[in-house]
């Protein structure tokens, strides 16, 4: 864990909880893929760095998410590293306030904020394609979050930010952080399509052969859909709903997990009423999602 992973000519990986990747500029520069959460992992990094002799020039910011952001104020301090991502990356990053907030869905609680959902802030420039290094390719994968996007190296190396979700994640979790359910669908069969060397998820292992994976975060999210619908037999009120996916699950219970889960089901709840397979009916003075049945 934490160690430097060779995956082609150019083409680097630190694994741990944080696939980090690490693309060669030159003999001693390299564009880093993501810079972690803002804690010992930023140091791993930095101790890899410091080992193998090369500079981070850049960073390449695949999402907003601190755990994915965390290290950027460090590696500008004191490498003066360039920090790019999309437009809303630009503008999250640069106020990381807003993050919790968007989980939250109004101004958050202090509890909301802790080093996975606000990393330092720390300004960002736009990717596009000036600004993005010679050898690198901007890969959509928007679902998990706004805009969010993969890398792909020309040593034919896909790093696949949080599009997928190790087995062990899923069979722990059972619902994981989703923003759109749609769009990270549409992702799923996306990546399903690619054909590379390797595929770095950013905390699953490596894989040679994605689309196993793919497949077990599809059926997942649909195992989902399945059962938020049935719960909508009955009106539902969105708390009902929250309430009934922690029992099937079991899930822990707690303020944070309530709030960062329940933004999860109100994601899928979104799509569902999009889809035409939810509607939302007043009982009384309550707003609720029934399930809509369609005539045979």
């Amino acid at each position: 864990m934490y160690k430097l992973v060779r995956a082609g000519e150019k083409t680097y990986y630190m694994n741990g909880p944080y696939n980090i990747g690490f693309y060669k500029l030159s003999e001693n520069e390299v564009c880093l893929i993501d810079s972690g959460v803002n804690d010992h992992t930023v140091q791993k990094i930095d101790e890899i760095l410091v080992s193998t002799g090369w500079i981070p020039k850049i960073i390449i910011n695949t999402h907003f998410h601190a755990d994915h952001a965390g290290g950027n104020r460090y590696f500008k301090k004191k490498y003066g590293t360039k920090i790019l991502a999309t437009k809303t990356g630009v503008n999250l990053l640069d106020d990381y306030k807003l993050g919790p907030m968007m989980i939250f869905g109004a101004n958050a609680p202090k509890e909301m904020y802790n080093k996975y959902t606000m990393a330092p802030d720390c300004p960002a420039e736009l990717l596009d394609e000036n600004s993005i290094p010679e050898g690198l390719e901007v890969i959509n994968l928007p679902g998990h979050a706004i805009e969010m996007i993969g890398i792909k190296t020309d040593d034919d190396v896909y790093f696949l930010a949080d599009a997928l979700v190790s087995e062990i994640t899923l069979n722990i979790h059972q619902i994981t952080f989703l923003f759109d359910v749609r769009k990270y669908l549409d992702s799923l069969d996306y990546i399903k399509t690619l054909k590379g060397k390797l595929f770095v998820p950013a905390h699953a292992p490596a894989e040679k052969d994605i689309t196993k994976l793919a497949e077990l975060n599809r059926q997942s999210v649909l195992k989902n859909i399945k059962l938020i619908v049935d719960i909508c037999e009955e009106p539902k009120t969105t708390d009902e709903v929250i309430e009934a996916v922690f029992i099937h699950y079991d899930l822990k219970n707690g303020f944070y997990q309530y709030v960062v889960n329940g933004a999860i089901i109100k994601s899928y709840l979104s799509s569902l009423w999009d889809d035409g397979r939810l509607e939302v009916i007043e009982v009384g003075k309550k707003i609720c999602w029934k399930k809509v049945h369609f005539d045979k």
